[in-house]
């Protein structure tokens, strides 16, 4: 079997378009077919014979797909018609078809599959969120890591910690009511930006009390200090907080030295 690139002629003939093929050869190192032919790969086998002493090359071209087929402006019934050409081509082209198919549906699993990933991670993102408002983050992060839950237990050999209690807030009516949720709401909200800022862990609050500790879950020699600086920025922040019905906000404050504490 013999192969053979040779030119071959096209009809219509585009100047412009042969400046563009020189230029992009210079650039690629390659070489285009000269002005008006059309480089065509054939395929077949030399047959010399005796009777006229001349030498026939019986092939036909050589065509991978439909689109190569175009290219060549070349049909079906231009194939070698007892040969596998046109079983080929077609072959190829279903080929082609199945794997693109194949291709789309692999392409639409991994999308679905990355929106999954995403989808997890913004809910995992969300449980975490969740857990560390209700619990230490320390502690949530050991929970994690081990099976018993009695791990967490530690001991605390100094803690201070910290009542506020808002005062004269009564609710005896729905109004009122509101009043005293909408205060609550206000003077909580503003402890709780206090809380990173000197290294304090709220604890939760009951009804109107607001609890913090210093020394737990995050061991500190400063936890005496960080309370009490804590308890004069509190003070200095509620002058700035009026309720609803334009009244000045009050609260009381206590700290307790606790010498020892269990804490999971």
């Amino acid at each position: 079997m013999f192969e053979m690139e040779c030119n071959r002629g096209i009809v219509n003939f585009n100047e412009e378009e042969q400046i563009v093929n020189e230029s992009r050869d210079d650039e690629e190192g390659t070489s285009s077919p000269l002005p008006g032919t059309k480089n065509i790969l054939l395929k077949g086998q030399m047959k010399y014979i005796r009777d006229v002493n001349a030498v026939f090359y019986l092939c036909s071209p050589v065509i991978n797909d439909l689109d190569d087929l175009t290219d060549q402006a070349l049909y079906l019934n231009d194939l070698n018609p007892h040969g596998l050409s046109k079983e080929l081509v077609l072959a190829g082209w279903q080929h082609n078809s199945k794997l693109e198919i194949m291709f789309d549906k692999a392409e639409q699993r991994s999308e679905e599959l990355s929106r999954n990933y995403e989808l997890l991670d913004t809910w995992k993102r969300r449980g975490d969120e969740l857990l560390y408002s209700m619990i230490p983050k320390t502690v949530a992060d050991r929970l994690s890591k081990t099976k018993s839950s009695l791990s967490t237990c530690e001991a605390f050999e100094a803690v201070s910690i910290l009542f506020c209690e808002l005062v004269g807030l009564l609710s005896s009516t729905v109004k009122e009511t509101m009043v005293v949720v909408e205060t609550m709401n206000a003077v909580f909200s503003c402890f709780d930006a206090l809380m990173d800022r000197f290294n304090v862990y709220k604890v939760e609050t009951v009804g109107q009390i607001y609890m913090v500790a210093s020394g737990a879950p995050e061991r500190t020699e400063m936890h005496a200090q960080n309370i009490a600086e804590l308890a004069l920025a509190m003070l200095e922040s509620i002058r700035d907080i009026k309720t609803p019905d334009d009244h000045e906000v009050e609260i009381r404050i206590g700290n307790i030295p606790a010498p020892k504490i269990i804490s999971t």
